[in-house]
Protein backbone atom coordinates (compact mmCIF):
# COMPACT_ATOMS: atom_id res chain seq x y z
CA UNK A 1 0.00 0.00 0.00
CA UNK A 2 1.41 3.31 -0.99
CA UNK A 3 0.58 6.81 0.96
CA UNK A 4 0.73 9.87 -0.48
CA UNK A 5 -0.48 13.27 1.28
CA UNK A 6 -1.91 15.82 -1.15
CA UNK A 7 0.68 19.08 -2.05
CA UNK A 8 -1.01 21.97 -0.11
CA UNK A 9 -0.09 25.27 -2.67
CA UNK A 10 -0.56 28.91 -1.39
CA UNK A 11 0.08 31.33 -3.82
CA UNK A 12 2.26 34.22 -3.30
CA UNK A 13 2.02 38.00 -4.71
CA UNK A 14 4.66 40.12 -2.55
CA UNK A 15 8.44 40.01 -2.69
CA UNK A 16 11.16 42.24 -1.79
CA UNK A 17 12.72 44.04 -4.88
CA UNK A 18 14.97 46.52 -5.32
CA UNK A 19 14.98 47.14 -1.33
CA UNK A 20 11.03 47.48 -0.76
CA UNK A 21 8.32 45.56 -0.86
CA UNK A 22 6.55 45.43 -4.38
CA UNK A 23 3.18 43.95 -3.38
CA UNK A 24 2.38 42.07 -6.59
CA UNK A 25 5.90 40.80 -7.45
CA UNK A 26 4.32 37.68 -8.67
CA UNK A 27 0.76 38.99 -9.61
CA UNK A 28 1.73 39.09 -13.32
CA UNK A 29 2.08 42.23 -15.42
CA UNK A 30 0.31 44.53 -17.54
CA UNK A 31 0.40 45.99 -20.62
CA UNK A 32 0.24 49.30 -19.87
CA UNK A 33 0.42 51.27 -16.23
CA UNK A 34 -2.51 54.31 -15.17
CA UNK A 35 -1.95 54.25 -11.91
CA UNK A 36 -4.84 56.34 -9.42
CA UNK A 37 -4.20 55.93 -5.79
CA UNK A 38 -7.89 57.10 -3.57
CA UNK A 39 -9.06 56.09 -0.66
CA UNK A 40 -11.75 54.03 -2.05
CA UNK A 41 -12.84 52.11 1.09
CA UNK A 42 -13.27 55.41 3.23
CA UNK A 43 -10.45 53.68 6.15
CA UNK A 44 -7.80 56.69 5.76
CA UNK A 45 -5.53 55.06 3.63
CA UNK A 46 -4.68 54.88 -0.12
CA UNK A 47 -5.76 51.97 -2.18
CA UNK A 48 -4.72 51.66 -5.81
CA UNK A 49 -6.52 51.13 -9.18
CA UNK A 50 -4.45 50.50 -12.15
CA UNK A 51 -5.99 51.11 -15.69
CA UNK A 52 -4.30 49.83 -18.54
CA UNK A 53 -3.65 52.35 -21.98
CA UNK A 54 -3.39 49.19 -24.17
CA UNK A 55 -6.35 46.83 -22.26
CA UNK A 56 -10.02 47.23 -21.16
CA UNK A 57 -9.34 46.07 -17.68
CA UNK A 58 -8.37 47.80 -14.34
CA UNK A 59 -6.65 45.74 -11.40
CA UNK A 60 -7.37 46.54 -7.94
CA UNK A 61 -4.89 46.59 -4.61
CA UNK A 62 -6.69 47.26 -1.49
CA UNK A 63 -4.69 48.98 1.32
CA UNK A 64 -4.92 46.92 4.38
CA UNK A 65 -1.89 48.90 6.01
CA UNK A 66 -2.35 52.52 7.33
CA UNK A 67 -1.91 55.83 6.25
CA UNK A 68 2.10 55.50 7.03
CA UNK A 69 2.42 51.95 6.38
CA UNK A 70 0.60 50.94 3.28
CA UNK A 71 0.39 47.10 2.33
CA UNK A 72 -1.33 46.60 -0.78
CA UNK A 73 -3.69 43.98 -0.83
CA UNK A 74 -4.63 42.10 -4.72
CA UNK A 75 -8.13 41.86 -4.50
CA UNK A 76 -8.89 41.61 -8.52
CA UNK A 77 -7.37 41.81 -12.19
CA UNK A 78 -10.93 42.23 -13.72
CA UNK A 79 -12.04 44.92 -11.39
CA UNK A 80 -13.91 46.69 -14.71
CA UNK A 81 -15.77 43.61 -15.62
CA UNK A 82 -16.41 42.57 -11.90
CA UNK A 83 -18.02 45.87 -11.24
CA UNK A 84 -19.88 46.50 -14.75
CA UNK A 85 -17.35 49.07 -15.92
CA UNK A 86 -18.22 49.38 -19.84
CA UNK A 87 -15.54 49.49 -22.48
CA UNK A 88 -15.53 50.47 -26.15
CA UNK A 89 -11.69 50.84 -26.39
CA UNK A 90 -8.55 49.33 -26.01
CA UNK A 91 -7.84 50.86 -22.50
CA UNK A 92 -8.34 53.51 -20.27
CA UNK A 93 -6.97 56.37 -18.11
CA UNK A 94 -9.21 56.62 -15.02
CA UNK A 95 -9.92 59.61 -12.64
CA UNK A 96 -11.54 59.71 -9.33
CA UNK A 97 -13.27 63.01 -7.91
CA UNK A 98 -16.67 63.65 -5.63
CA UNK A 99 -18.24 65.15 -8.70
CA UNK A 100 -21.74 65.63 -6.82
CA UNK A 101 -20.00 66.88 -3.22
CA UNK A 102 -22.52 63.52 -1.74
CA UNK A 103 -19.20 62.15 0.36
CA UNK A 104 -17.73 59.17 -1.88
CA UNK A 105 -15.72 59.24 -4.77
CA UNK A 106 -17.31 58.78 -8.41
CA UNK A 107 -15.34 57.63 -11.07
CA UNK A 108 -14.39 58.97 -14.57
CA UNK A 109 -12.86 56.85 -17.66
CA UNK A 110 -11.30 58.31 -20.36
CA UNK A 111 -11.19 55.89 -23.19
CA UNK A 112 -7.90 55.19 -24.96
CA UNK A 113 -7.55 54.09 -28.30
CA UNK A 114 -11.08 54.04 -29.28
CA UNK A 115 -12.46 51.61 -31.65
CA UNK A 116 -15.83 53.18 -32.30
CA UNK A 117 -18.27 53.53 -35.82
CA UNK A 118 -16.41 56.78 -38.17
CA UNK A 119 -19.93 58.81 -37.04
CA UNK A 120 -18.86 58.11 -33.61
CA UNK A 121 -15.31 58.21 -33.64
CA UNK A 122 -13.92 60.10 -30.65
CA UNK A 123 -12.78 59.37 -27.40
CA UNK A 124 -14.80 60.02 -24.68
CA UNK A 125 -14.90 60.25 -20.92
CA UNK A 126 -17.36 58.32 -19.27
CA UNK A 127 -19.06 59.20 -15.94
CA UNK A 128 -19.75 56.66 -12.99
CA UNK A 129 -21.75 57.97 -9.93
CA UNK A 130 -21.05 56.11 -6.77
CA UNK A 131 -24.44 55.29 -5.50
CA UNK A 132 -23.04 53.16 -2.73
CA UNK A 133 -20.99 54.83 0.17
CA UNK A 134 -17.82 56.19 0.80
CA UNK A 135 -16.93 52.55 2.18
CA UNK A 136 -18.99 50.38 -0.27
CA UNK A 137 -19.15 52.02 -3.91
CA UNK A 138 -21.58 51.21 -6.11
CA UNK A 139 -21.16 52.22 -9.87
CA UNK A 140 -24.14 53.47 -11.95
CA UNK A 141 -22.95 54.80 -15.71
CA UNK A 142 -24.95 58.30 -15.92
CA UNK A 143 -23.14 59.65 -18.92
CA UNK A 144 -20.96 57.86 -21.63
CA UNK A 145 -19.79 61.45 -22.71
CA UNK A 146 -19.57 63.68 -19.21
CA UNK A 147 -17.54 66.59 -21.32
CA UNK A 148 -19.93 68.47 -22.98
CA UNK A 149 -17.67 70.33 -25.54
CA UNK A 150 -18.73 71.14 -29.02
CA UNK A 151 -16.73 68.75 -30.17
CA UNK A 152 -18.56 68.38 -33.77
CA UNK A 153 -17.78 72.36 -33.77
CA UNK A 154 -13.86 71.41 -32.18
CA UNK A 155 -13.30 68.60 -34.99
CA UNK A 156 -15.76 68.43 -37.62
CA UNK A 157 -17.11 64.90 -38.88
CA UNK A 158 -15.03 63.38 -41.89
CA UNK A 159 -11.95 64.92 -40.10
CA UNK A 160 -9.03 63.18 -37.83
CA UNK A 161 -10.77 63.02 -33.82
CA UNK A 162 -8.67 62.73 -30.98
CA UNK A 163 -8.91 58.63 -29.94
CA UNK A 164 -7.81 59.22 -26.75
CA UNK A 165 -9.09 61.16 -23.72
CA UNK A 166 -7.38 61.11 -20.34
CA UNK A 167 -9.36 63.30 -17.81
CA UNK A 168 -7.75 65.14 -14.60
CA UNK A 169 -10.56 67.01 -12.43
CA UNK A 170 -8.89 69.76 -9.97
CA UNK A 171 -10.66 72.71 -8.57
CA UNK A 172 -8.04 75.29 -10.67
CA UNK A 173 -9.78 78.45 -9.42
CA UNK A 174 -10.42 78.01 -5.95
CA UNK A 175 -14.31 78.82 -6.55
CA UNK A 176 -15.05 75.46 -4.69
CA UNK A 177 -16.28 73.32 -7.40
CA UNK A 178 -14.01 71.30 -9.71
CA UNK A 179 -13.09 71.71 -13.35
CA UNK A 180 -12.00 68.86 -15.88
CA UNK A 181 -9.04 68.60 -18.34
CA UNK A 182 -8.88 65.95 -20.64
CA UNK A 183 -5.13 65.43 -22.39
CA UNK A 184 -5.41 64.28 -25.89
CA UNK A 185 -3.61 62.66 -28.97
CA UNK A 186 -3.13 66.17 -30.31
CA UNK A 187 -0.60 66.78 -27.74
CA UNK A 188 -3.00 69.31 -25.74
CA UNK A 189 -4.91 69.46 -22.94
CA UNK A 190 -8.27 70.46 -23.53
CA UNK A 191 -10.15 72.64 -20.52
CA UNK A 192 -13.55 72.77 -19.67
CA UNK A 193 -14.25 75.18 -16.30
CA UNK A 194 -17.05 74.42 -14.01
CA UNK A 195 -19.31 77.73 -13.31
CA UNK A 196 -21.97 75.44 -11.40
CA UNK A 197 -21.15 74.68 -7.76
CA UNK A 198 -20.15 71.63 -6.19
CA UNK A 199 -23.08 69.75 -5.82
CA UNK A 200 -24.77 70.52 -9.42
CA UNK A 201 -21.94 71.22 -11.80
CA UNK A 202 -22.26 72.74 -14.95
CA UNK A 203 -19.40 72.32 -17.29
CA UNK A 204 -18.43 75.16 -19.93
CA UNK A 205 -16.00 74.39 -22.59
CA UNK A 206 -13.20 77.45 -22.90
CA UNK A 207 -10.37 76.11 -24.63
CA UNK A 208 -8.65 73.23 -27.01
CA UNK A 209 -5.30 73.71 -25.96
CA UNK A 210 -5.31 74.82 -22.32
CA UNK A 211 -2.88 78.16 -22.14
CA UNK A 212 -0.92 77.30 -24.87
CA UNK A 213 0.37 74.38 -23.11
CA UNK A 214 1.35 72.04 -26.42
CA UNK A 215 3.78 69.26 -27.33
CA UNK A 216 4.83 67.52 -30.87
CA UNK A 217 3.34 64.09 -29.50
CA UNK A 218 0.00 61.76 -28.81
CA UNK A 219 -2.05 60.89 -25.47
CA UNK A 220 -1.65 63.38 -23.12
CA UNK A 221 -2.09 62.17 -19.63
CA UNK A 222 -2.39 65.20 -17.60
CA UNK A 223 -1.60 64.99 -13.19
CA UNK A 224 -2.32 67.80 -10.79
CA UNK A 225 -0.68 68.17 -7.48
CA UNK A 226 1.25 71.05 -5.32
CA UNK A 227 4.50 69.77 -4.92
CA UNK A 228 6.41 72.55 -4.35
CA UNK A 229 4.07 73.45 -1.46
CA UNK A 230 2.88 76.70 -1.94
CA UNK A 231 -0.21 76.37 -1.70
CA UNK A 232 -1.55 75.99 -5.31
CA UNK A 233 -1.72 73.41 -7.97
CA UNK A 234 1.66 72.70 -10.22
CA UNK A 235 1.08 70.57 -13.70
CA UNK A 236 2.50 67.00 -14.16
CA UNK A 237 1.77 65.50 -17.73
CA UNK A 238 3.20 62.32 -19.86
CA UNK A 239 3.15 61.52 -23.74
CA UNK A 240 4.00 59.35 -26.42
CA UNK A 241 6.55 61.57 -28.30
CA UNK A 242 6.60 61.39 -32.28
CA UNK A 243 10.34 60.71 -31.96
CA UNK A 244 9.18 57.27 -30.17
CA UNK A 245 8.41 55.64 -33.64
CA UNK A 246 12.04 55.85 -34.36
CA UNK A 247 13.03 53.64 -31.08
CA UNK A 248 13.43 56.90 -28.66
CA UNK A 249 11.41 56.86 -24.82
CA UNK A 250 8.77 58.91 -23.96
CA UNK A 251 9.00 61.49 -20.78
CA UNK A 252 7.22 63.76 -18.28
CA UNK A 253 6.79 67.07 -18.29
CA UNK A 254 7.33 69.60 -14.96
CA UNK A 255 5.04 72.50 -15.44
CA UNK A 256 5.32 74.77 -11.89
CA UNK A 257 2.60 77.13 -10.99
CA UNK A 258 4.28 80.47 -10.56
CA UNK A 259 1.09 82.21 -10.12
CA UNK A 260 -1.64 81.61 -7.29
CA UNK A 261 -4.76 79.42 -6.42
CA UNK A 262 -7.05 81.33 -7.66
CA UNK A 263 -5.02 82.50 -10.63
CA UNK A 264 -2.63 80.17 -12.34
CA UNK A 265 0.36 80.84 -14.32
CA UNK A 266 2.46 78.03 -15.93
CA UNK A 267 6.22 78.23 -16.37
CA UNK A 268 7.82 75.23 -17.63
CA UNK A 269 10.70 73.93 -15.52
CA UNK A 270 11.45 70.58 -17.16
CA UNK A 271 10.41 68.81 -20.52
CA UNK A 272 12.13 65.47 -19.75
CA UNK A 273 11.59 65.89 -15.52
CA UNK A 274 13.89 63.49 -13.50
CA UNK A 275 15.36 62.29 -16.93
CA UNK A 276 12.19 59.37 -16.60
CA UNK A 277 11.73 57.32 -19.74
CA UNK A 278 9.48 54.73 -20.51
CA UNK A 279 8.58 52.65 -23.72
CA UNK A 280 4.40 53.39 -23.37
CA UNK A 281 2.30 56.32 -22.46
CA UNK A 282 3.89 57.72 -19.42
CA UNK A 283 1.00 57.95 -16.81
CA UNK A 284 2.40 60.54 -14.08
CA UNK A 285 0.73 60.45 -10.19
CA UNK A 286 1.07 62.63 -7.06
CA UNK A 287 -0.15 60.46 -4.16
CA UNK A 288 1.46 60.40 -0.57
CA UNK A 289 1.21 56.75 0.38
CA UNK A 290 4.22 57.35 3.38
CA UNK A 291 2.06 59.85 4.85
CA UNK A 292 5.11 62.18 5.32
CA UNK A 293 3.18 65.12 4.29
CA UNK A 294 4.30 65.42 1.00
CA UNK A 295 3.93 63.82 -2.47
CA UNK A 296 5.61 61.14 -4.28
CA UNK A 297 5.98 60.27 -7.43
CA UNK A 298 4.69 57.43 -9.57
CA UNK A 299 4.89 56.75 -13.11
CA UNK A 300 2.81 54.30 -15.56
CA UNK A 301 3.55 53.66 -18.99
CA UNK A 302 4.29 50.37 -20.46
CA UNK A 303 5.84 47.26 -18.76
CA UNK A 304 7.56 49.74 -15.80
CA UNK A 305 6.00 51.21 -12.58
CA UNK A 306 9.07 53.60 -11.76
CA UNK A 307 8.56 55.15 -8.58
CA UNK A 308 10.29 58.40 -7.22
CA UNK A 309 10.19 59.06 -3.29
CA UNK A 310 10.16 62.66 -2.36
CA UNK A 311 12.53 63.50 0.62
CA UNK A 312 12.50 67.25 0.80
CA UNK A 313 11.08 68.40 4.15
CA UNK A 314 11.22 71.93 2.61
CA UNK A 315 9.34 73.25 -0.01
CA UNK A 316 11.30 71.09 -2.63
CA UNK A 317 10.39 69.00 -4.76
CA UNK A 318 13.34 66.33 -3.68
CA UNK A 319 12.11 63.21 -5.70
CA UNK A 320 14.66 60.20 -5.32
CA UNK A 321 14.80 57.17 -7.80
CA UNK A 322 13.31 53.94 -5.59
CA UNK A 323 12.60 51.17 -8.00
CA UNK A 324 11.55 50.40 -11.42
CA UNK A 325 9.04 48.29 -10.30
CA UNK A 326 6.90 49.74 -7.80
CA UNK A 327 3.93 47.27 -7.70
CA UNK A 328 5.15 44.09 -10.05
CA UNK A 329 7.69 41.95 -11.56
CA UNK A 330 6.92 42.64 -15.26
CA UNK A 331 9.10 42.02 -18.35
CA UNK A 332 6.43 41.89 -21.16
CA UNK A 333 5.12 38.98 -22.88
CA UNK A 334 6.30 35.65 -22.55
CA UNK A 335 7.78 35.82 -19.32
CA UNK A 336 10.19 32.75 -19.00
CA UNK A 337 12.09 32.76 -15.32
CA UNK A 338 14.88 30.76 -14.71
CA UNK A 339 16.61 30.10 -11.08
CA UNK A 340 20.71 29.84 -10.38
CA UNK A 341 22.81 30.39 -7.94
CA UNK A 342 24.83 32.84 -10.72
CA UNK A 343 27.52 34.04 -7.52
CA UNK A 344 28.07 30.75 -5.39
CA UNK A 345 26.27 32.95 -2.56
CA UNK A 346 24.36 29.99 -1.47
CA UNK A 347 20.99 31.79 -2.88
CA UNK A 348 19.18 31.35 -6.56
CA UNK A 349 19.19 34.46 -8.21
CA UNK A 350 16.31 35.41 -10.90
CA UNK A 351 17.02 35.48 -14.81
CA UNK A 352 13.61 35.66 -16.58
CA UNK A 353 13.41 35.58 -20.86
CA UNK A 354 11.37 37.85 -22.73
CA UNK A 355 9.16 38.25 -25.97
CA UNK A 356 11.92 40.73 -27.58
CA UNK A 357 14.32 37.82 -26.82
CA UNK A 358 16.36 40.01 -23.97
CA UNK A 359 17.17 38.18 -20.43
CA UNK A 360 16.40 40.26 -17.37
CA UNK A 361 18.68 39.75 -14.83
CA UNK A 362 17.50 40.31 -10.86
CA UNK A 363 20.65 39.39 -8.57
CA UNK A 364 18.83 37.80 -4.85
CA UNK A 365 20.59 39.93 -2.32
CA UNK A 366 19.20 38.43 0.43
CA UNK A 367 18.84 34.76 1.41
CA UNK A 368 18.22 30.86 0.33
CA UNK A 369 14.79 31.28 2.39
CA UNK A 370 14.15 35.04 1.80
CA UNK A 371 14.84 36.44 -1.17
CA UNK A 372 15.26 39.76 -2.27
CA UNK A 373 14.98 40.48 -5.92
CA UNK A 374 17.47 43.91 -6.92
CA UNK A 375 17.07 44.45 -10.68
CA UNK A 376 20.22 44.51 -12.79
CA UNK A 377 19.66 44.68 -15.95
CA UNK A 378 17.14 44.15 -18.63
CA UNK A 379 19.84 43.22 -21.50
CA UNK A 380 21.51 40.73 -19.88
CA UNK A 381 24.79 39.65 -22.19
CA UNK A 382 22.69 41.65 -25.00
CA UNK A 383 20.90 38.55 -25.74
CA UNK A 384 18.92 39.89 -28.38
CA UNK A 385 17.20 36.95 -30.23
CA UNK A 386 14.56 39.35 -31.58
CA UNK A 387 11.77 36.79 -30.61
CA UNK A 388 11.08 35.26 -27.22
CA UNK A 389 13.54 32.88 -25.28
CA UNK A 390 13.73 30.04 -22.64
CA UNK A 391 16.73 30.60 -20.50
CA UNK A 392 18.07 27.45 -18.46
CA UNK A 393 21.00 26.62 -16.42
CA UNK A 394 23.54 23.85 -15.81
CA UNK A 395 26.81 23.02 -15.31
CA UNK A 396 27.40 20.77 -18.33
CA UNK A 397 31.16 20.44 -18.46
CA UNK A 398 31.65 19.99 -14.16
CA UNK A 399 33.84 22.64 -14.20
CA UNK A 400 31.86 23.90 -10.72
CA UNK A 401 30.07 27.00 -12.80
CA UNK A 402 26.57 27.41 -14.16
CA UNK A 403 26.51 27.54 -18.24
CA UNK A 404 23.52 29.03 -19.87
CA UNK A 405 21.51 27.38 -22.71
CA UNK A 406 18.60 29.85 -24.67
CA UNK A 407 16.23 28.42 -25.94
CA UNK A 408 14.75 30.08 -29.13
CA UNK A 409 12.43 30.72 -31.49
CA UNK A 410 13.71 29.70 -34.83
CA UNK A 411 17.22 29.22 -34.13
CA UNK A 412 17.37 26.11 -31.97
CA UNK A 413 19.01 26.47 -28.58
CA UNK A 414 21.87 28.70 -27.73
CA UNK A 415 25.13 27.98 -25.76
CA UNK A 416 26.78 30.07 -23.49
CA UNK A 417 29.43 28.74 -21.78
CA UNK A 418 30.62 29.70 -18.37
CA UNK A 419 34.31 30.69 -18.94
CA UNK A 420 34.41 32.38 -15.50
CA UNK A 421 34.26 31.24 -12.09
CA UNK A 422 31.44 30.22 -9.63
CA UNK A 423 31.75 33.56 -8.08
CA UNK A 424 32.30 35.75 -11.15
CA UNK A 425 30.76 34.71 -14.08
CA UNK A 426 32.00 34.98 -17.79
CA UNK A 427 29.88 33.58 -20.29
CA UNK A 428 30.85 33.18 -24.11
CA UNK A 429 28.41 32.31 -26.76
CA UNK A 430 29.58 29.13 -28.54
CA UNK A 431 28.77 28.88 -32.73
CA UNK A 432 26.02 26.46 -33.97
CA UNK A 433 22.94 25.46 -32.36
CA UNK A 434 23.32 23.40 -29.36
CA UNK A 435 22.82 19.61 -29.85
CA UNK A 436 22.15 20.30 -33.74
CA UNK A 437 18.37 21.08 -33.26
CA UNK A 438 17.45 22.19 -36.60
CA UNK A 439 13.29 22.86 -37.43
CA UNK A 440 12.28 23.13 -34.22
CA UNK A 441 10.34 26.59 -33.11
CA UNK A 442 10.25 27.58 -29.85
CA UNK A 443 12.80 24.90 -27.98
CA UNK A 444 12.44 24.72 -23.95
CA UNK A 445 15.30 23.35 -22.68
CA UNK A 446 15.78 21.76 -19.39
CA UNK A 447 18.52 19.13 -17.79
CA UNK A 448 18.07 16.14 -15.60
CA UNK A 449 19.66 13.31 -14.76
CA UNK A 450 16.71 10.99 -16.06
CA UNK A 451 18.48 7.92 -15.94
CA UNK A 452 20.85 8.38 -12.46
CA UNK A 453 24.10 7.91 -14.23
CA UNK A 454 25.21 10.80 -12.61
CA UNK A 455 25.48 13.53 -15.65
CA UNK A 456 22.98 15.56 -17.09
CA UNK A 457 20.85 14.76 -20.02
CA UNK A 458 18.93 17.30 -21.73
CA UNK A 459 14.87 17.17 -22.52
CA UNK A 460 13.88 19.58 -25.45
CA UNK A 461 10.14 20.95 -25.61
CA UNK A 462 9.40 22.68 -28.53
CA UNK A 463 7.04 23.08 -31.82
CA UNK A 464 6.31 20.50 -33.51
CA UNK A 465 4.43 20.10 -30.41
CA UNK A 466 7.49 16.92 -29.46
CA UNK A 467 9.33 16.34 -26.68
CA UNK A 468 12.93 15.51 -27.57
CA UNK A 469 15.63 13.70 -25.09
CA UNK A 470 19.48 13.57 -25.82
CA UNK A 471 21.19 11.40 -23.54
CA UNK A 472 24.54 12.31 -22.26
CA UNK A 473 27.16 9.55 -23.24
CA UNK A 474 30.25 11.43 -21.71
CA UNK A 475 30.88 9.74 -18.06
CA UNK A 476 30.78 12.46 -15.61
CA UNK A 477 34.38 13.73 -14.29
Amino acid sequence: MCFCQESQWQREIAARVDGRIAWGAYAGGMDSYAPRFVDIDGDGDLDLFISQIERPEIVFYRNDGTPIEPRLTLVTRTYGTDNGIWFRSEGSVLEFADIDADGDLDMFVGESYAIVPEDDRWAKVLFYRNDGSTSAPLWRLKDDDFEKAPIDTLYPPGRYRPLTAAPSLVDIDSDGDLDLFVGEDFGNIRFSRNVGVSTQPQFVFEATVYDSIKVKGLSLTPEFGDIDRDGDFDLLFGYYSFEAFEGALNHVVFYRNVGNAQMPHWQLESDSLLSIAVDDVPAPELADLDGDGDLDLYVGGGDWFPFYENTTQQSGPEFVFRTNNFIAIDVDYSASPALADIDADGDLDLFIGNFDGYLVFYRNQGTAIEPEWHFITDHFLYTNMRSEIYPTFADIDHDGDQDLFIGTFSIGIQFYENVGTAFEFEFRLRPGSYANLTNVFRTVPNFVDIDNDGDLDLLVGGNPPWLFPFENLVLSQ
